[in-house]
Order: C-alpha cells, then sequence, then structure tokens
C-alpha cells in the first residue's frame, strides 16, 4: 500500500510544472514541522529541488537530509521512506525518480520502519490493541517461555530471540494476515515466521495445565458466590459449551470434521468460571461430533462416570451448567427441553435463570476468538493445530 506522504508528492508532481525552490521548500519544512509532521516534511524539502540545479545539492539537501537522518530509526511507516529518501538523494537522482525509488524501497524493505522498536514504544492501550495482551502480560508470557527454551534458543528458526518469537507469534494469533505479510512487517522471512509461531505455540500448550486449572474447594466457593450474583443459583461452579474453529479440510477424513453449517471445524469445548477465565479445555474432535459426545469424551467426564467426582465437586451440591445438548447429570444441570413440550410457568423460570447463569461461557468463547481473531477465520491444517489439541 501507498503511503500517503507518497501519493501526495506524486500528486504534486502533477500539478506543478516548476519545482519549489530551496527557500521555500524549508519553510515549507518548517510549517509541517510544527505540525509535528516531521517525516512529510523532510521529504518535501529534501525532493522538492530543481533538479537542474545540481550545484547547490548539497546546501540545498542539508537541512532535509538531516532531518530524514535524524528521524529516520524513531518514526513508523513513513520512517521506510525517509530511510530510502538518503541514499537515493545523495546519489542526485531525478526529482521523480526519487520519490518513485523510495516508494518501492518502502514496500519492499518494511525493517527499516524498526516494527518491533514501535512496539516496544507505545502506551499500554497501544500495545494492547495491536498485540492483544497487556505489557505485563506479555512479559510473563516471556519469561515462562525463557524457562523453556532459554533466552536465546539454539536453531535457526528462534535465532532472533524468543521475544521476538513472541511478538510475531502473537501478532499471528491476533490477526488473521498471512505468514508472508507477517514476515514483511517485521523484515524476516515467512519460513522463520512460521517456525517461531510453532515453537512458541508448542512452549505455551505445555505450561497450559499451569493456568487452566479446576478450582480447589475453596475457590470452587468463591466462584459459586460470584455465580449467584447473576439470577441466585445456588451451587454452580462453572458453564459448559463447546464452539467451533474452523480448518482447511484435512487430507484425510475429510467428512469427519464437517460441521452442521458445512464448513471444517474442530470442537472446542470449555467450562467457565463466573469471571470468563476457562478452567477445563478439550479441543480438537472432529466438527461433525455433537457436544455431548464430546464430553463423554473428555477425561473431566469419564472421571464422573468413574466415581472420581471429589475431584471436581466438595459436594452433590456442586454442579456445572450446560445447555439442551447435553445429558442430565447429578453435577451438570440443564434447561428444560421446550422442544413438543408446554412448559408451566415454574419450568420457564428457571430456563431463564438458567441462561442468565450459563451464558458466561458463551461471553468467554466470544471475548477469546474477539481478541485472537485466528480462531474466528481459518486454522490452516499444518497450522499449529496443537494449540487446538489439548486436554
Amino acid at each position: 500500500m501507498t503511503p500517503p506522504l507518497i501519493m501526495g508528492a506524486k500528486s504534486y508532481i502533477s500539478r506543478r510544472t516548476t519545482q519549489r525552490s530551496v527557500r521555500e521548500a524549508t519553510l515549507f519544512e518548517m510549517k509541517w514541522r510544527n505540525q509535528e509532521k516531521w517525516f512529510d516534511a523532510a521529504l518535501y524539502t529534501a525532493l522538492f529541488i530543481d533538479d537542474d540545479d545540481v550545484t547547490e545539492d548539497i546546501v540545498a539537501l542539508s537541512a532535509g537530509l538531516n532531518v530524514l537522518e535524524s528521524i529516520s530509526s524513531g518514526i513508523f511507516i513513513e520512517t521506510g521512506v525517509c530511510a530510502a529518501a538518503v541514499p537515493v538523494l545523495k546519489q542526485n537522482v531525478t526529482f521523480t525518480d526519487a520519490v518513485l525509488t523510495a516508494d518501492n524501497i518502502w514496500c519492499e524493505h518494511p525493517r527499516q520502519m524498526g516494527y518491533v522498536e514501535f512496539l516496544e514504544s507505545m502506551n499500554e492501550l497501544d500495545f494492547f490493541k495491536h498485540l492483544r495482551v497487556t505489557r505485563t502480560s506479555f512479559d510473563k508470557i516471556l519469561y515462562e517461555i525463557n524457562v523453556q527454551l532459554g533466552e536465546k534458543p539454539r536453531g535457526r528458526d528462534l535465532s532472533h530471540g524468543t521475544k521476538l518469537a513472541l511478538y510475531l507469534t502473537l501478532w499471528y494469533l491476533g490477526s488473521q494476515i498471512t505468514y508472508r505479510e507477517i514476515g514483511k512487517k517485521f523484515g524476516i522471512s515467512e519460513g522463520t515466521v512460521h517456525l517461531c509461531v510453532q515453537r512458541v505455540i508448542d512452549a505455551l500448550v505445555n505450561i497450559r495445565t499451569k493456568y487452566i486449572a479446576w478450582p480447589s474447594e475453596e475457590h470452587c466457593r468463591t466462584i459459586e458466590e460470584e455465580f449467584r450474583k447473576f439470577a441466585g443459583f445456588r451451587g454452580v461452579v462453572g458453564a459448559v459449551d463447546g464452539c467451533h474453529v474452523r480448518i482447511k479440510a484435512p487430507s484425510l477424513q475429510q467428512s469427519d470434521y464437517l460441521n452442521r453449517k458445512f464448513e471444517h471445524s474442530v470442537n472446542l469445548l470449555a467450562v467457565a468460571s463466573a469471571n470468563l477465565k476457562f478452567t477445563y479445555v478439550y479441543a480438537g474432535f472432529p466438527g461433525r461430533a455433537h457436544d455431548s459426545r464430546v464430553l463423554q469424551n473428555t477425561s473431566f467426564w469419564m472421571d464422573i462416570m468413574n466415581g472420581q467426582e471429589q475431584k471436581y465437586f466438595p459436594s452433590e451440591q456442586y454442579h456445572i451448567l450446560g445447555d439442551s445438548a447435553f445429558l442430565l447429570h447429578t453435577h451438570l444441570l440443564v434447561p428444560f427441553k421446550t422442544v413438543g413440550n408446554v412448559l408451566q410457568s415454574h419450568q420457564q423460570e428457571y430456563n431463564q435463570i438458567h441462561s442468565k447463569t450459563r451464558v458466561v461461557i458463551e461471553n468467554a468463547f466470544g471475548f477469546l476468538k474477539g481478541r485472537f481473531r485466528r480462531l474466528k477465520g481459518t486454522v490452516p491444517e499444518n497450522g499449529h493445530l496443537s494449540l487446538l489439541y489439548t486436554s
């Protein structure tokens, strides 16, 4: 994409029959500097000079080049143009060629923009908007990765360090752009991006049980009190449901992954607490499977069926809530089914209270996919499905 700066320069060329004088260009530069448009000012100052008057190049370009060189390491997007313009202008090429060449260099060498430095210079809000985590969370994740892989792991895939690898991974998970686009943005190869993302995701999967854990007995009481505030439903320690993550059609058994919307997907089944935190996750089951069947294949449900429910529920008064797709159980309460039935008033009231309490799992999935937009799109067949195959 051509930056507005270059588009404006090209437009100016087409409108003007004569170039600005050195003095006019300098005044123009000062005007724009007052508006904190240093990069625009620098490029205009350096480029809006009579091509024929090469004898005054050193004097004419001095102000513009100084500004260009001083800001070329600190400004995003336009930095690439500035860094490109400096060597071009020093070769005394024509005005039009300088603009076009700077435009091409901006497109081909995005690393000159200092993208990592730009991210690190952001305030807290912008950092979160770009990487989908707070700076505190980023540092904590980086620490966990360094514990597993080391700060300077060997191998060409992480030769740039774990910090850059984490930047690449968060950008991959928080967007739907391709490896190639990410590589151009950070100035590294597509293959390196792919390997970095794979290594980081594998490391995150290895520590999943440290952060996705069923609450203790004491914590269950706290969660139950939080759930009760929603609609007065007692004994609730979680809400369970499943959602689908689209994938490219696998090479084998494609029909097993075709869900009810005729899309290939894997099932993500999870239990969430009142504060929208996942306390149990099971992912990777083919999308064709019903939520109830997926639950029955989890270690969580198998333990309950084998009489080990005390691992999850301190007593029979505790339970989780699920929609009508699940089967009723002592520790799994579902709403009254309305298909073919006329519900009485107390049954309708129960369903309403049940729905108001169970909605947290829907909200948790919404926040998850909203923050990490990769889950909204189509995950490649080889696109690190290890993230989706967990329990």
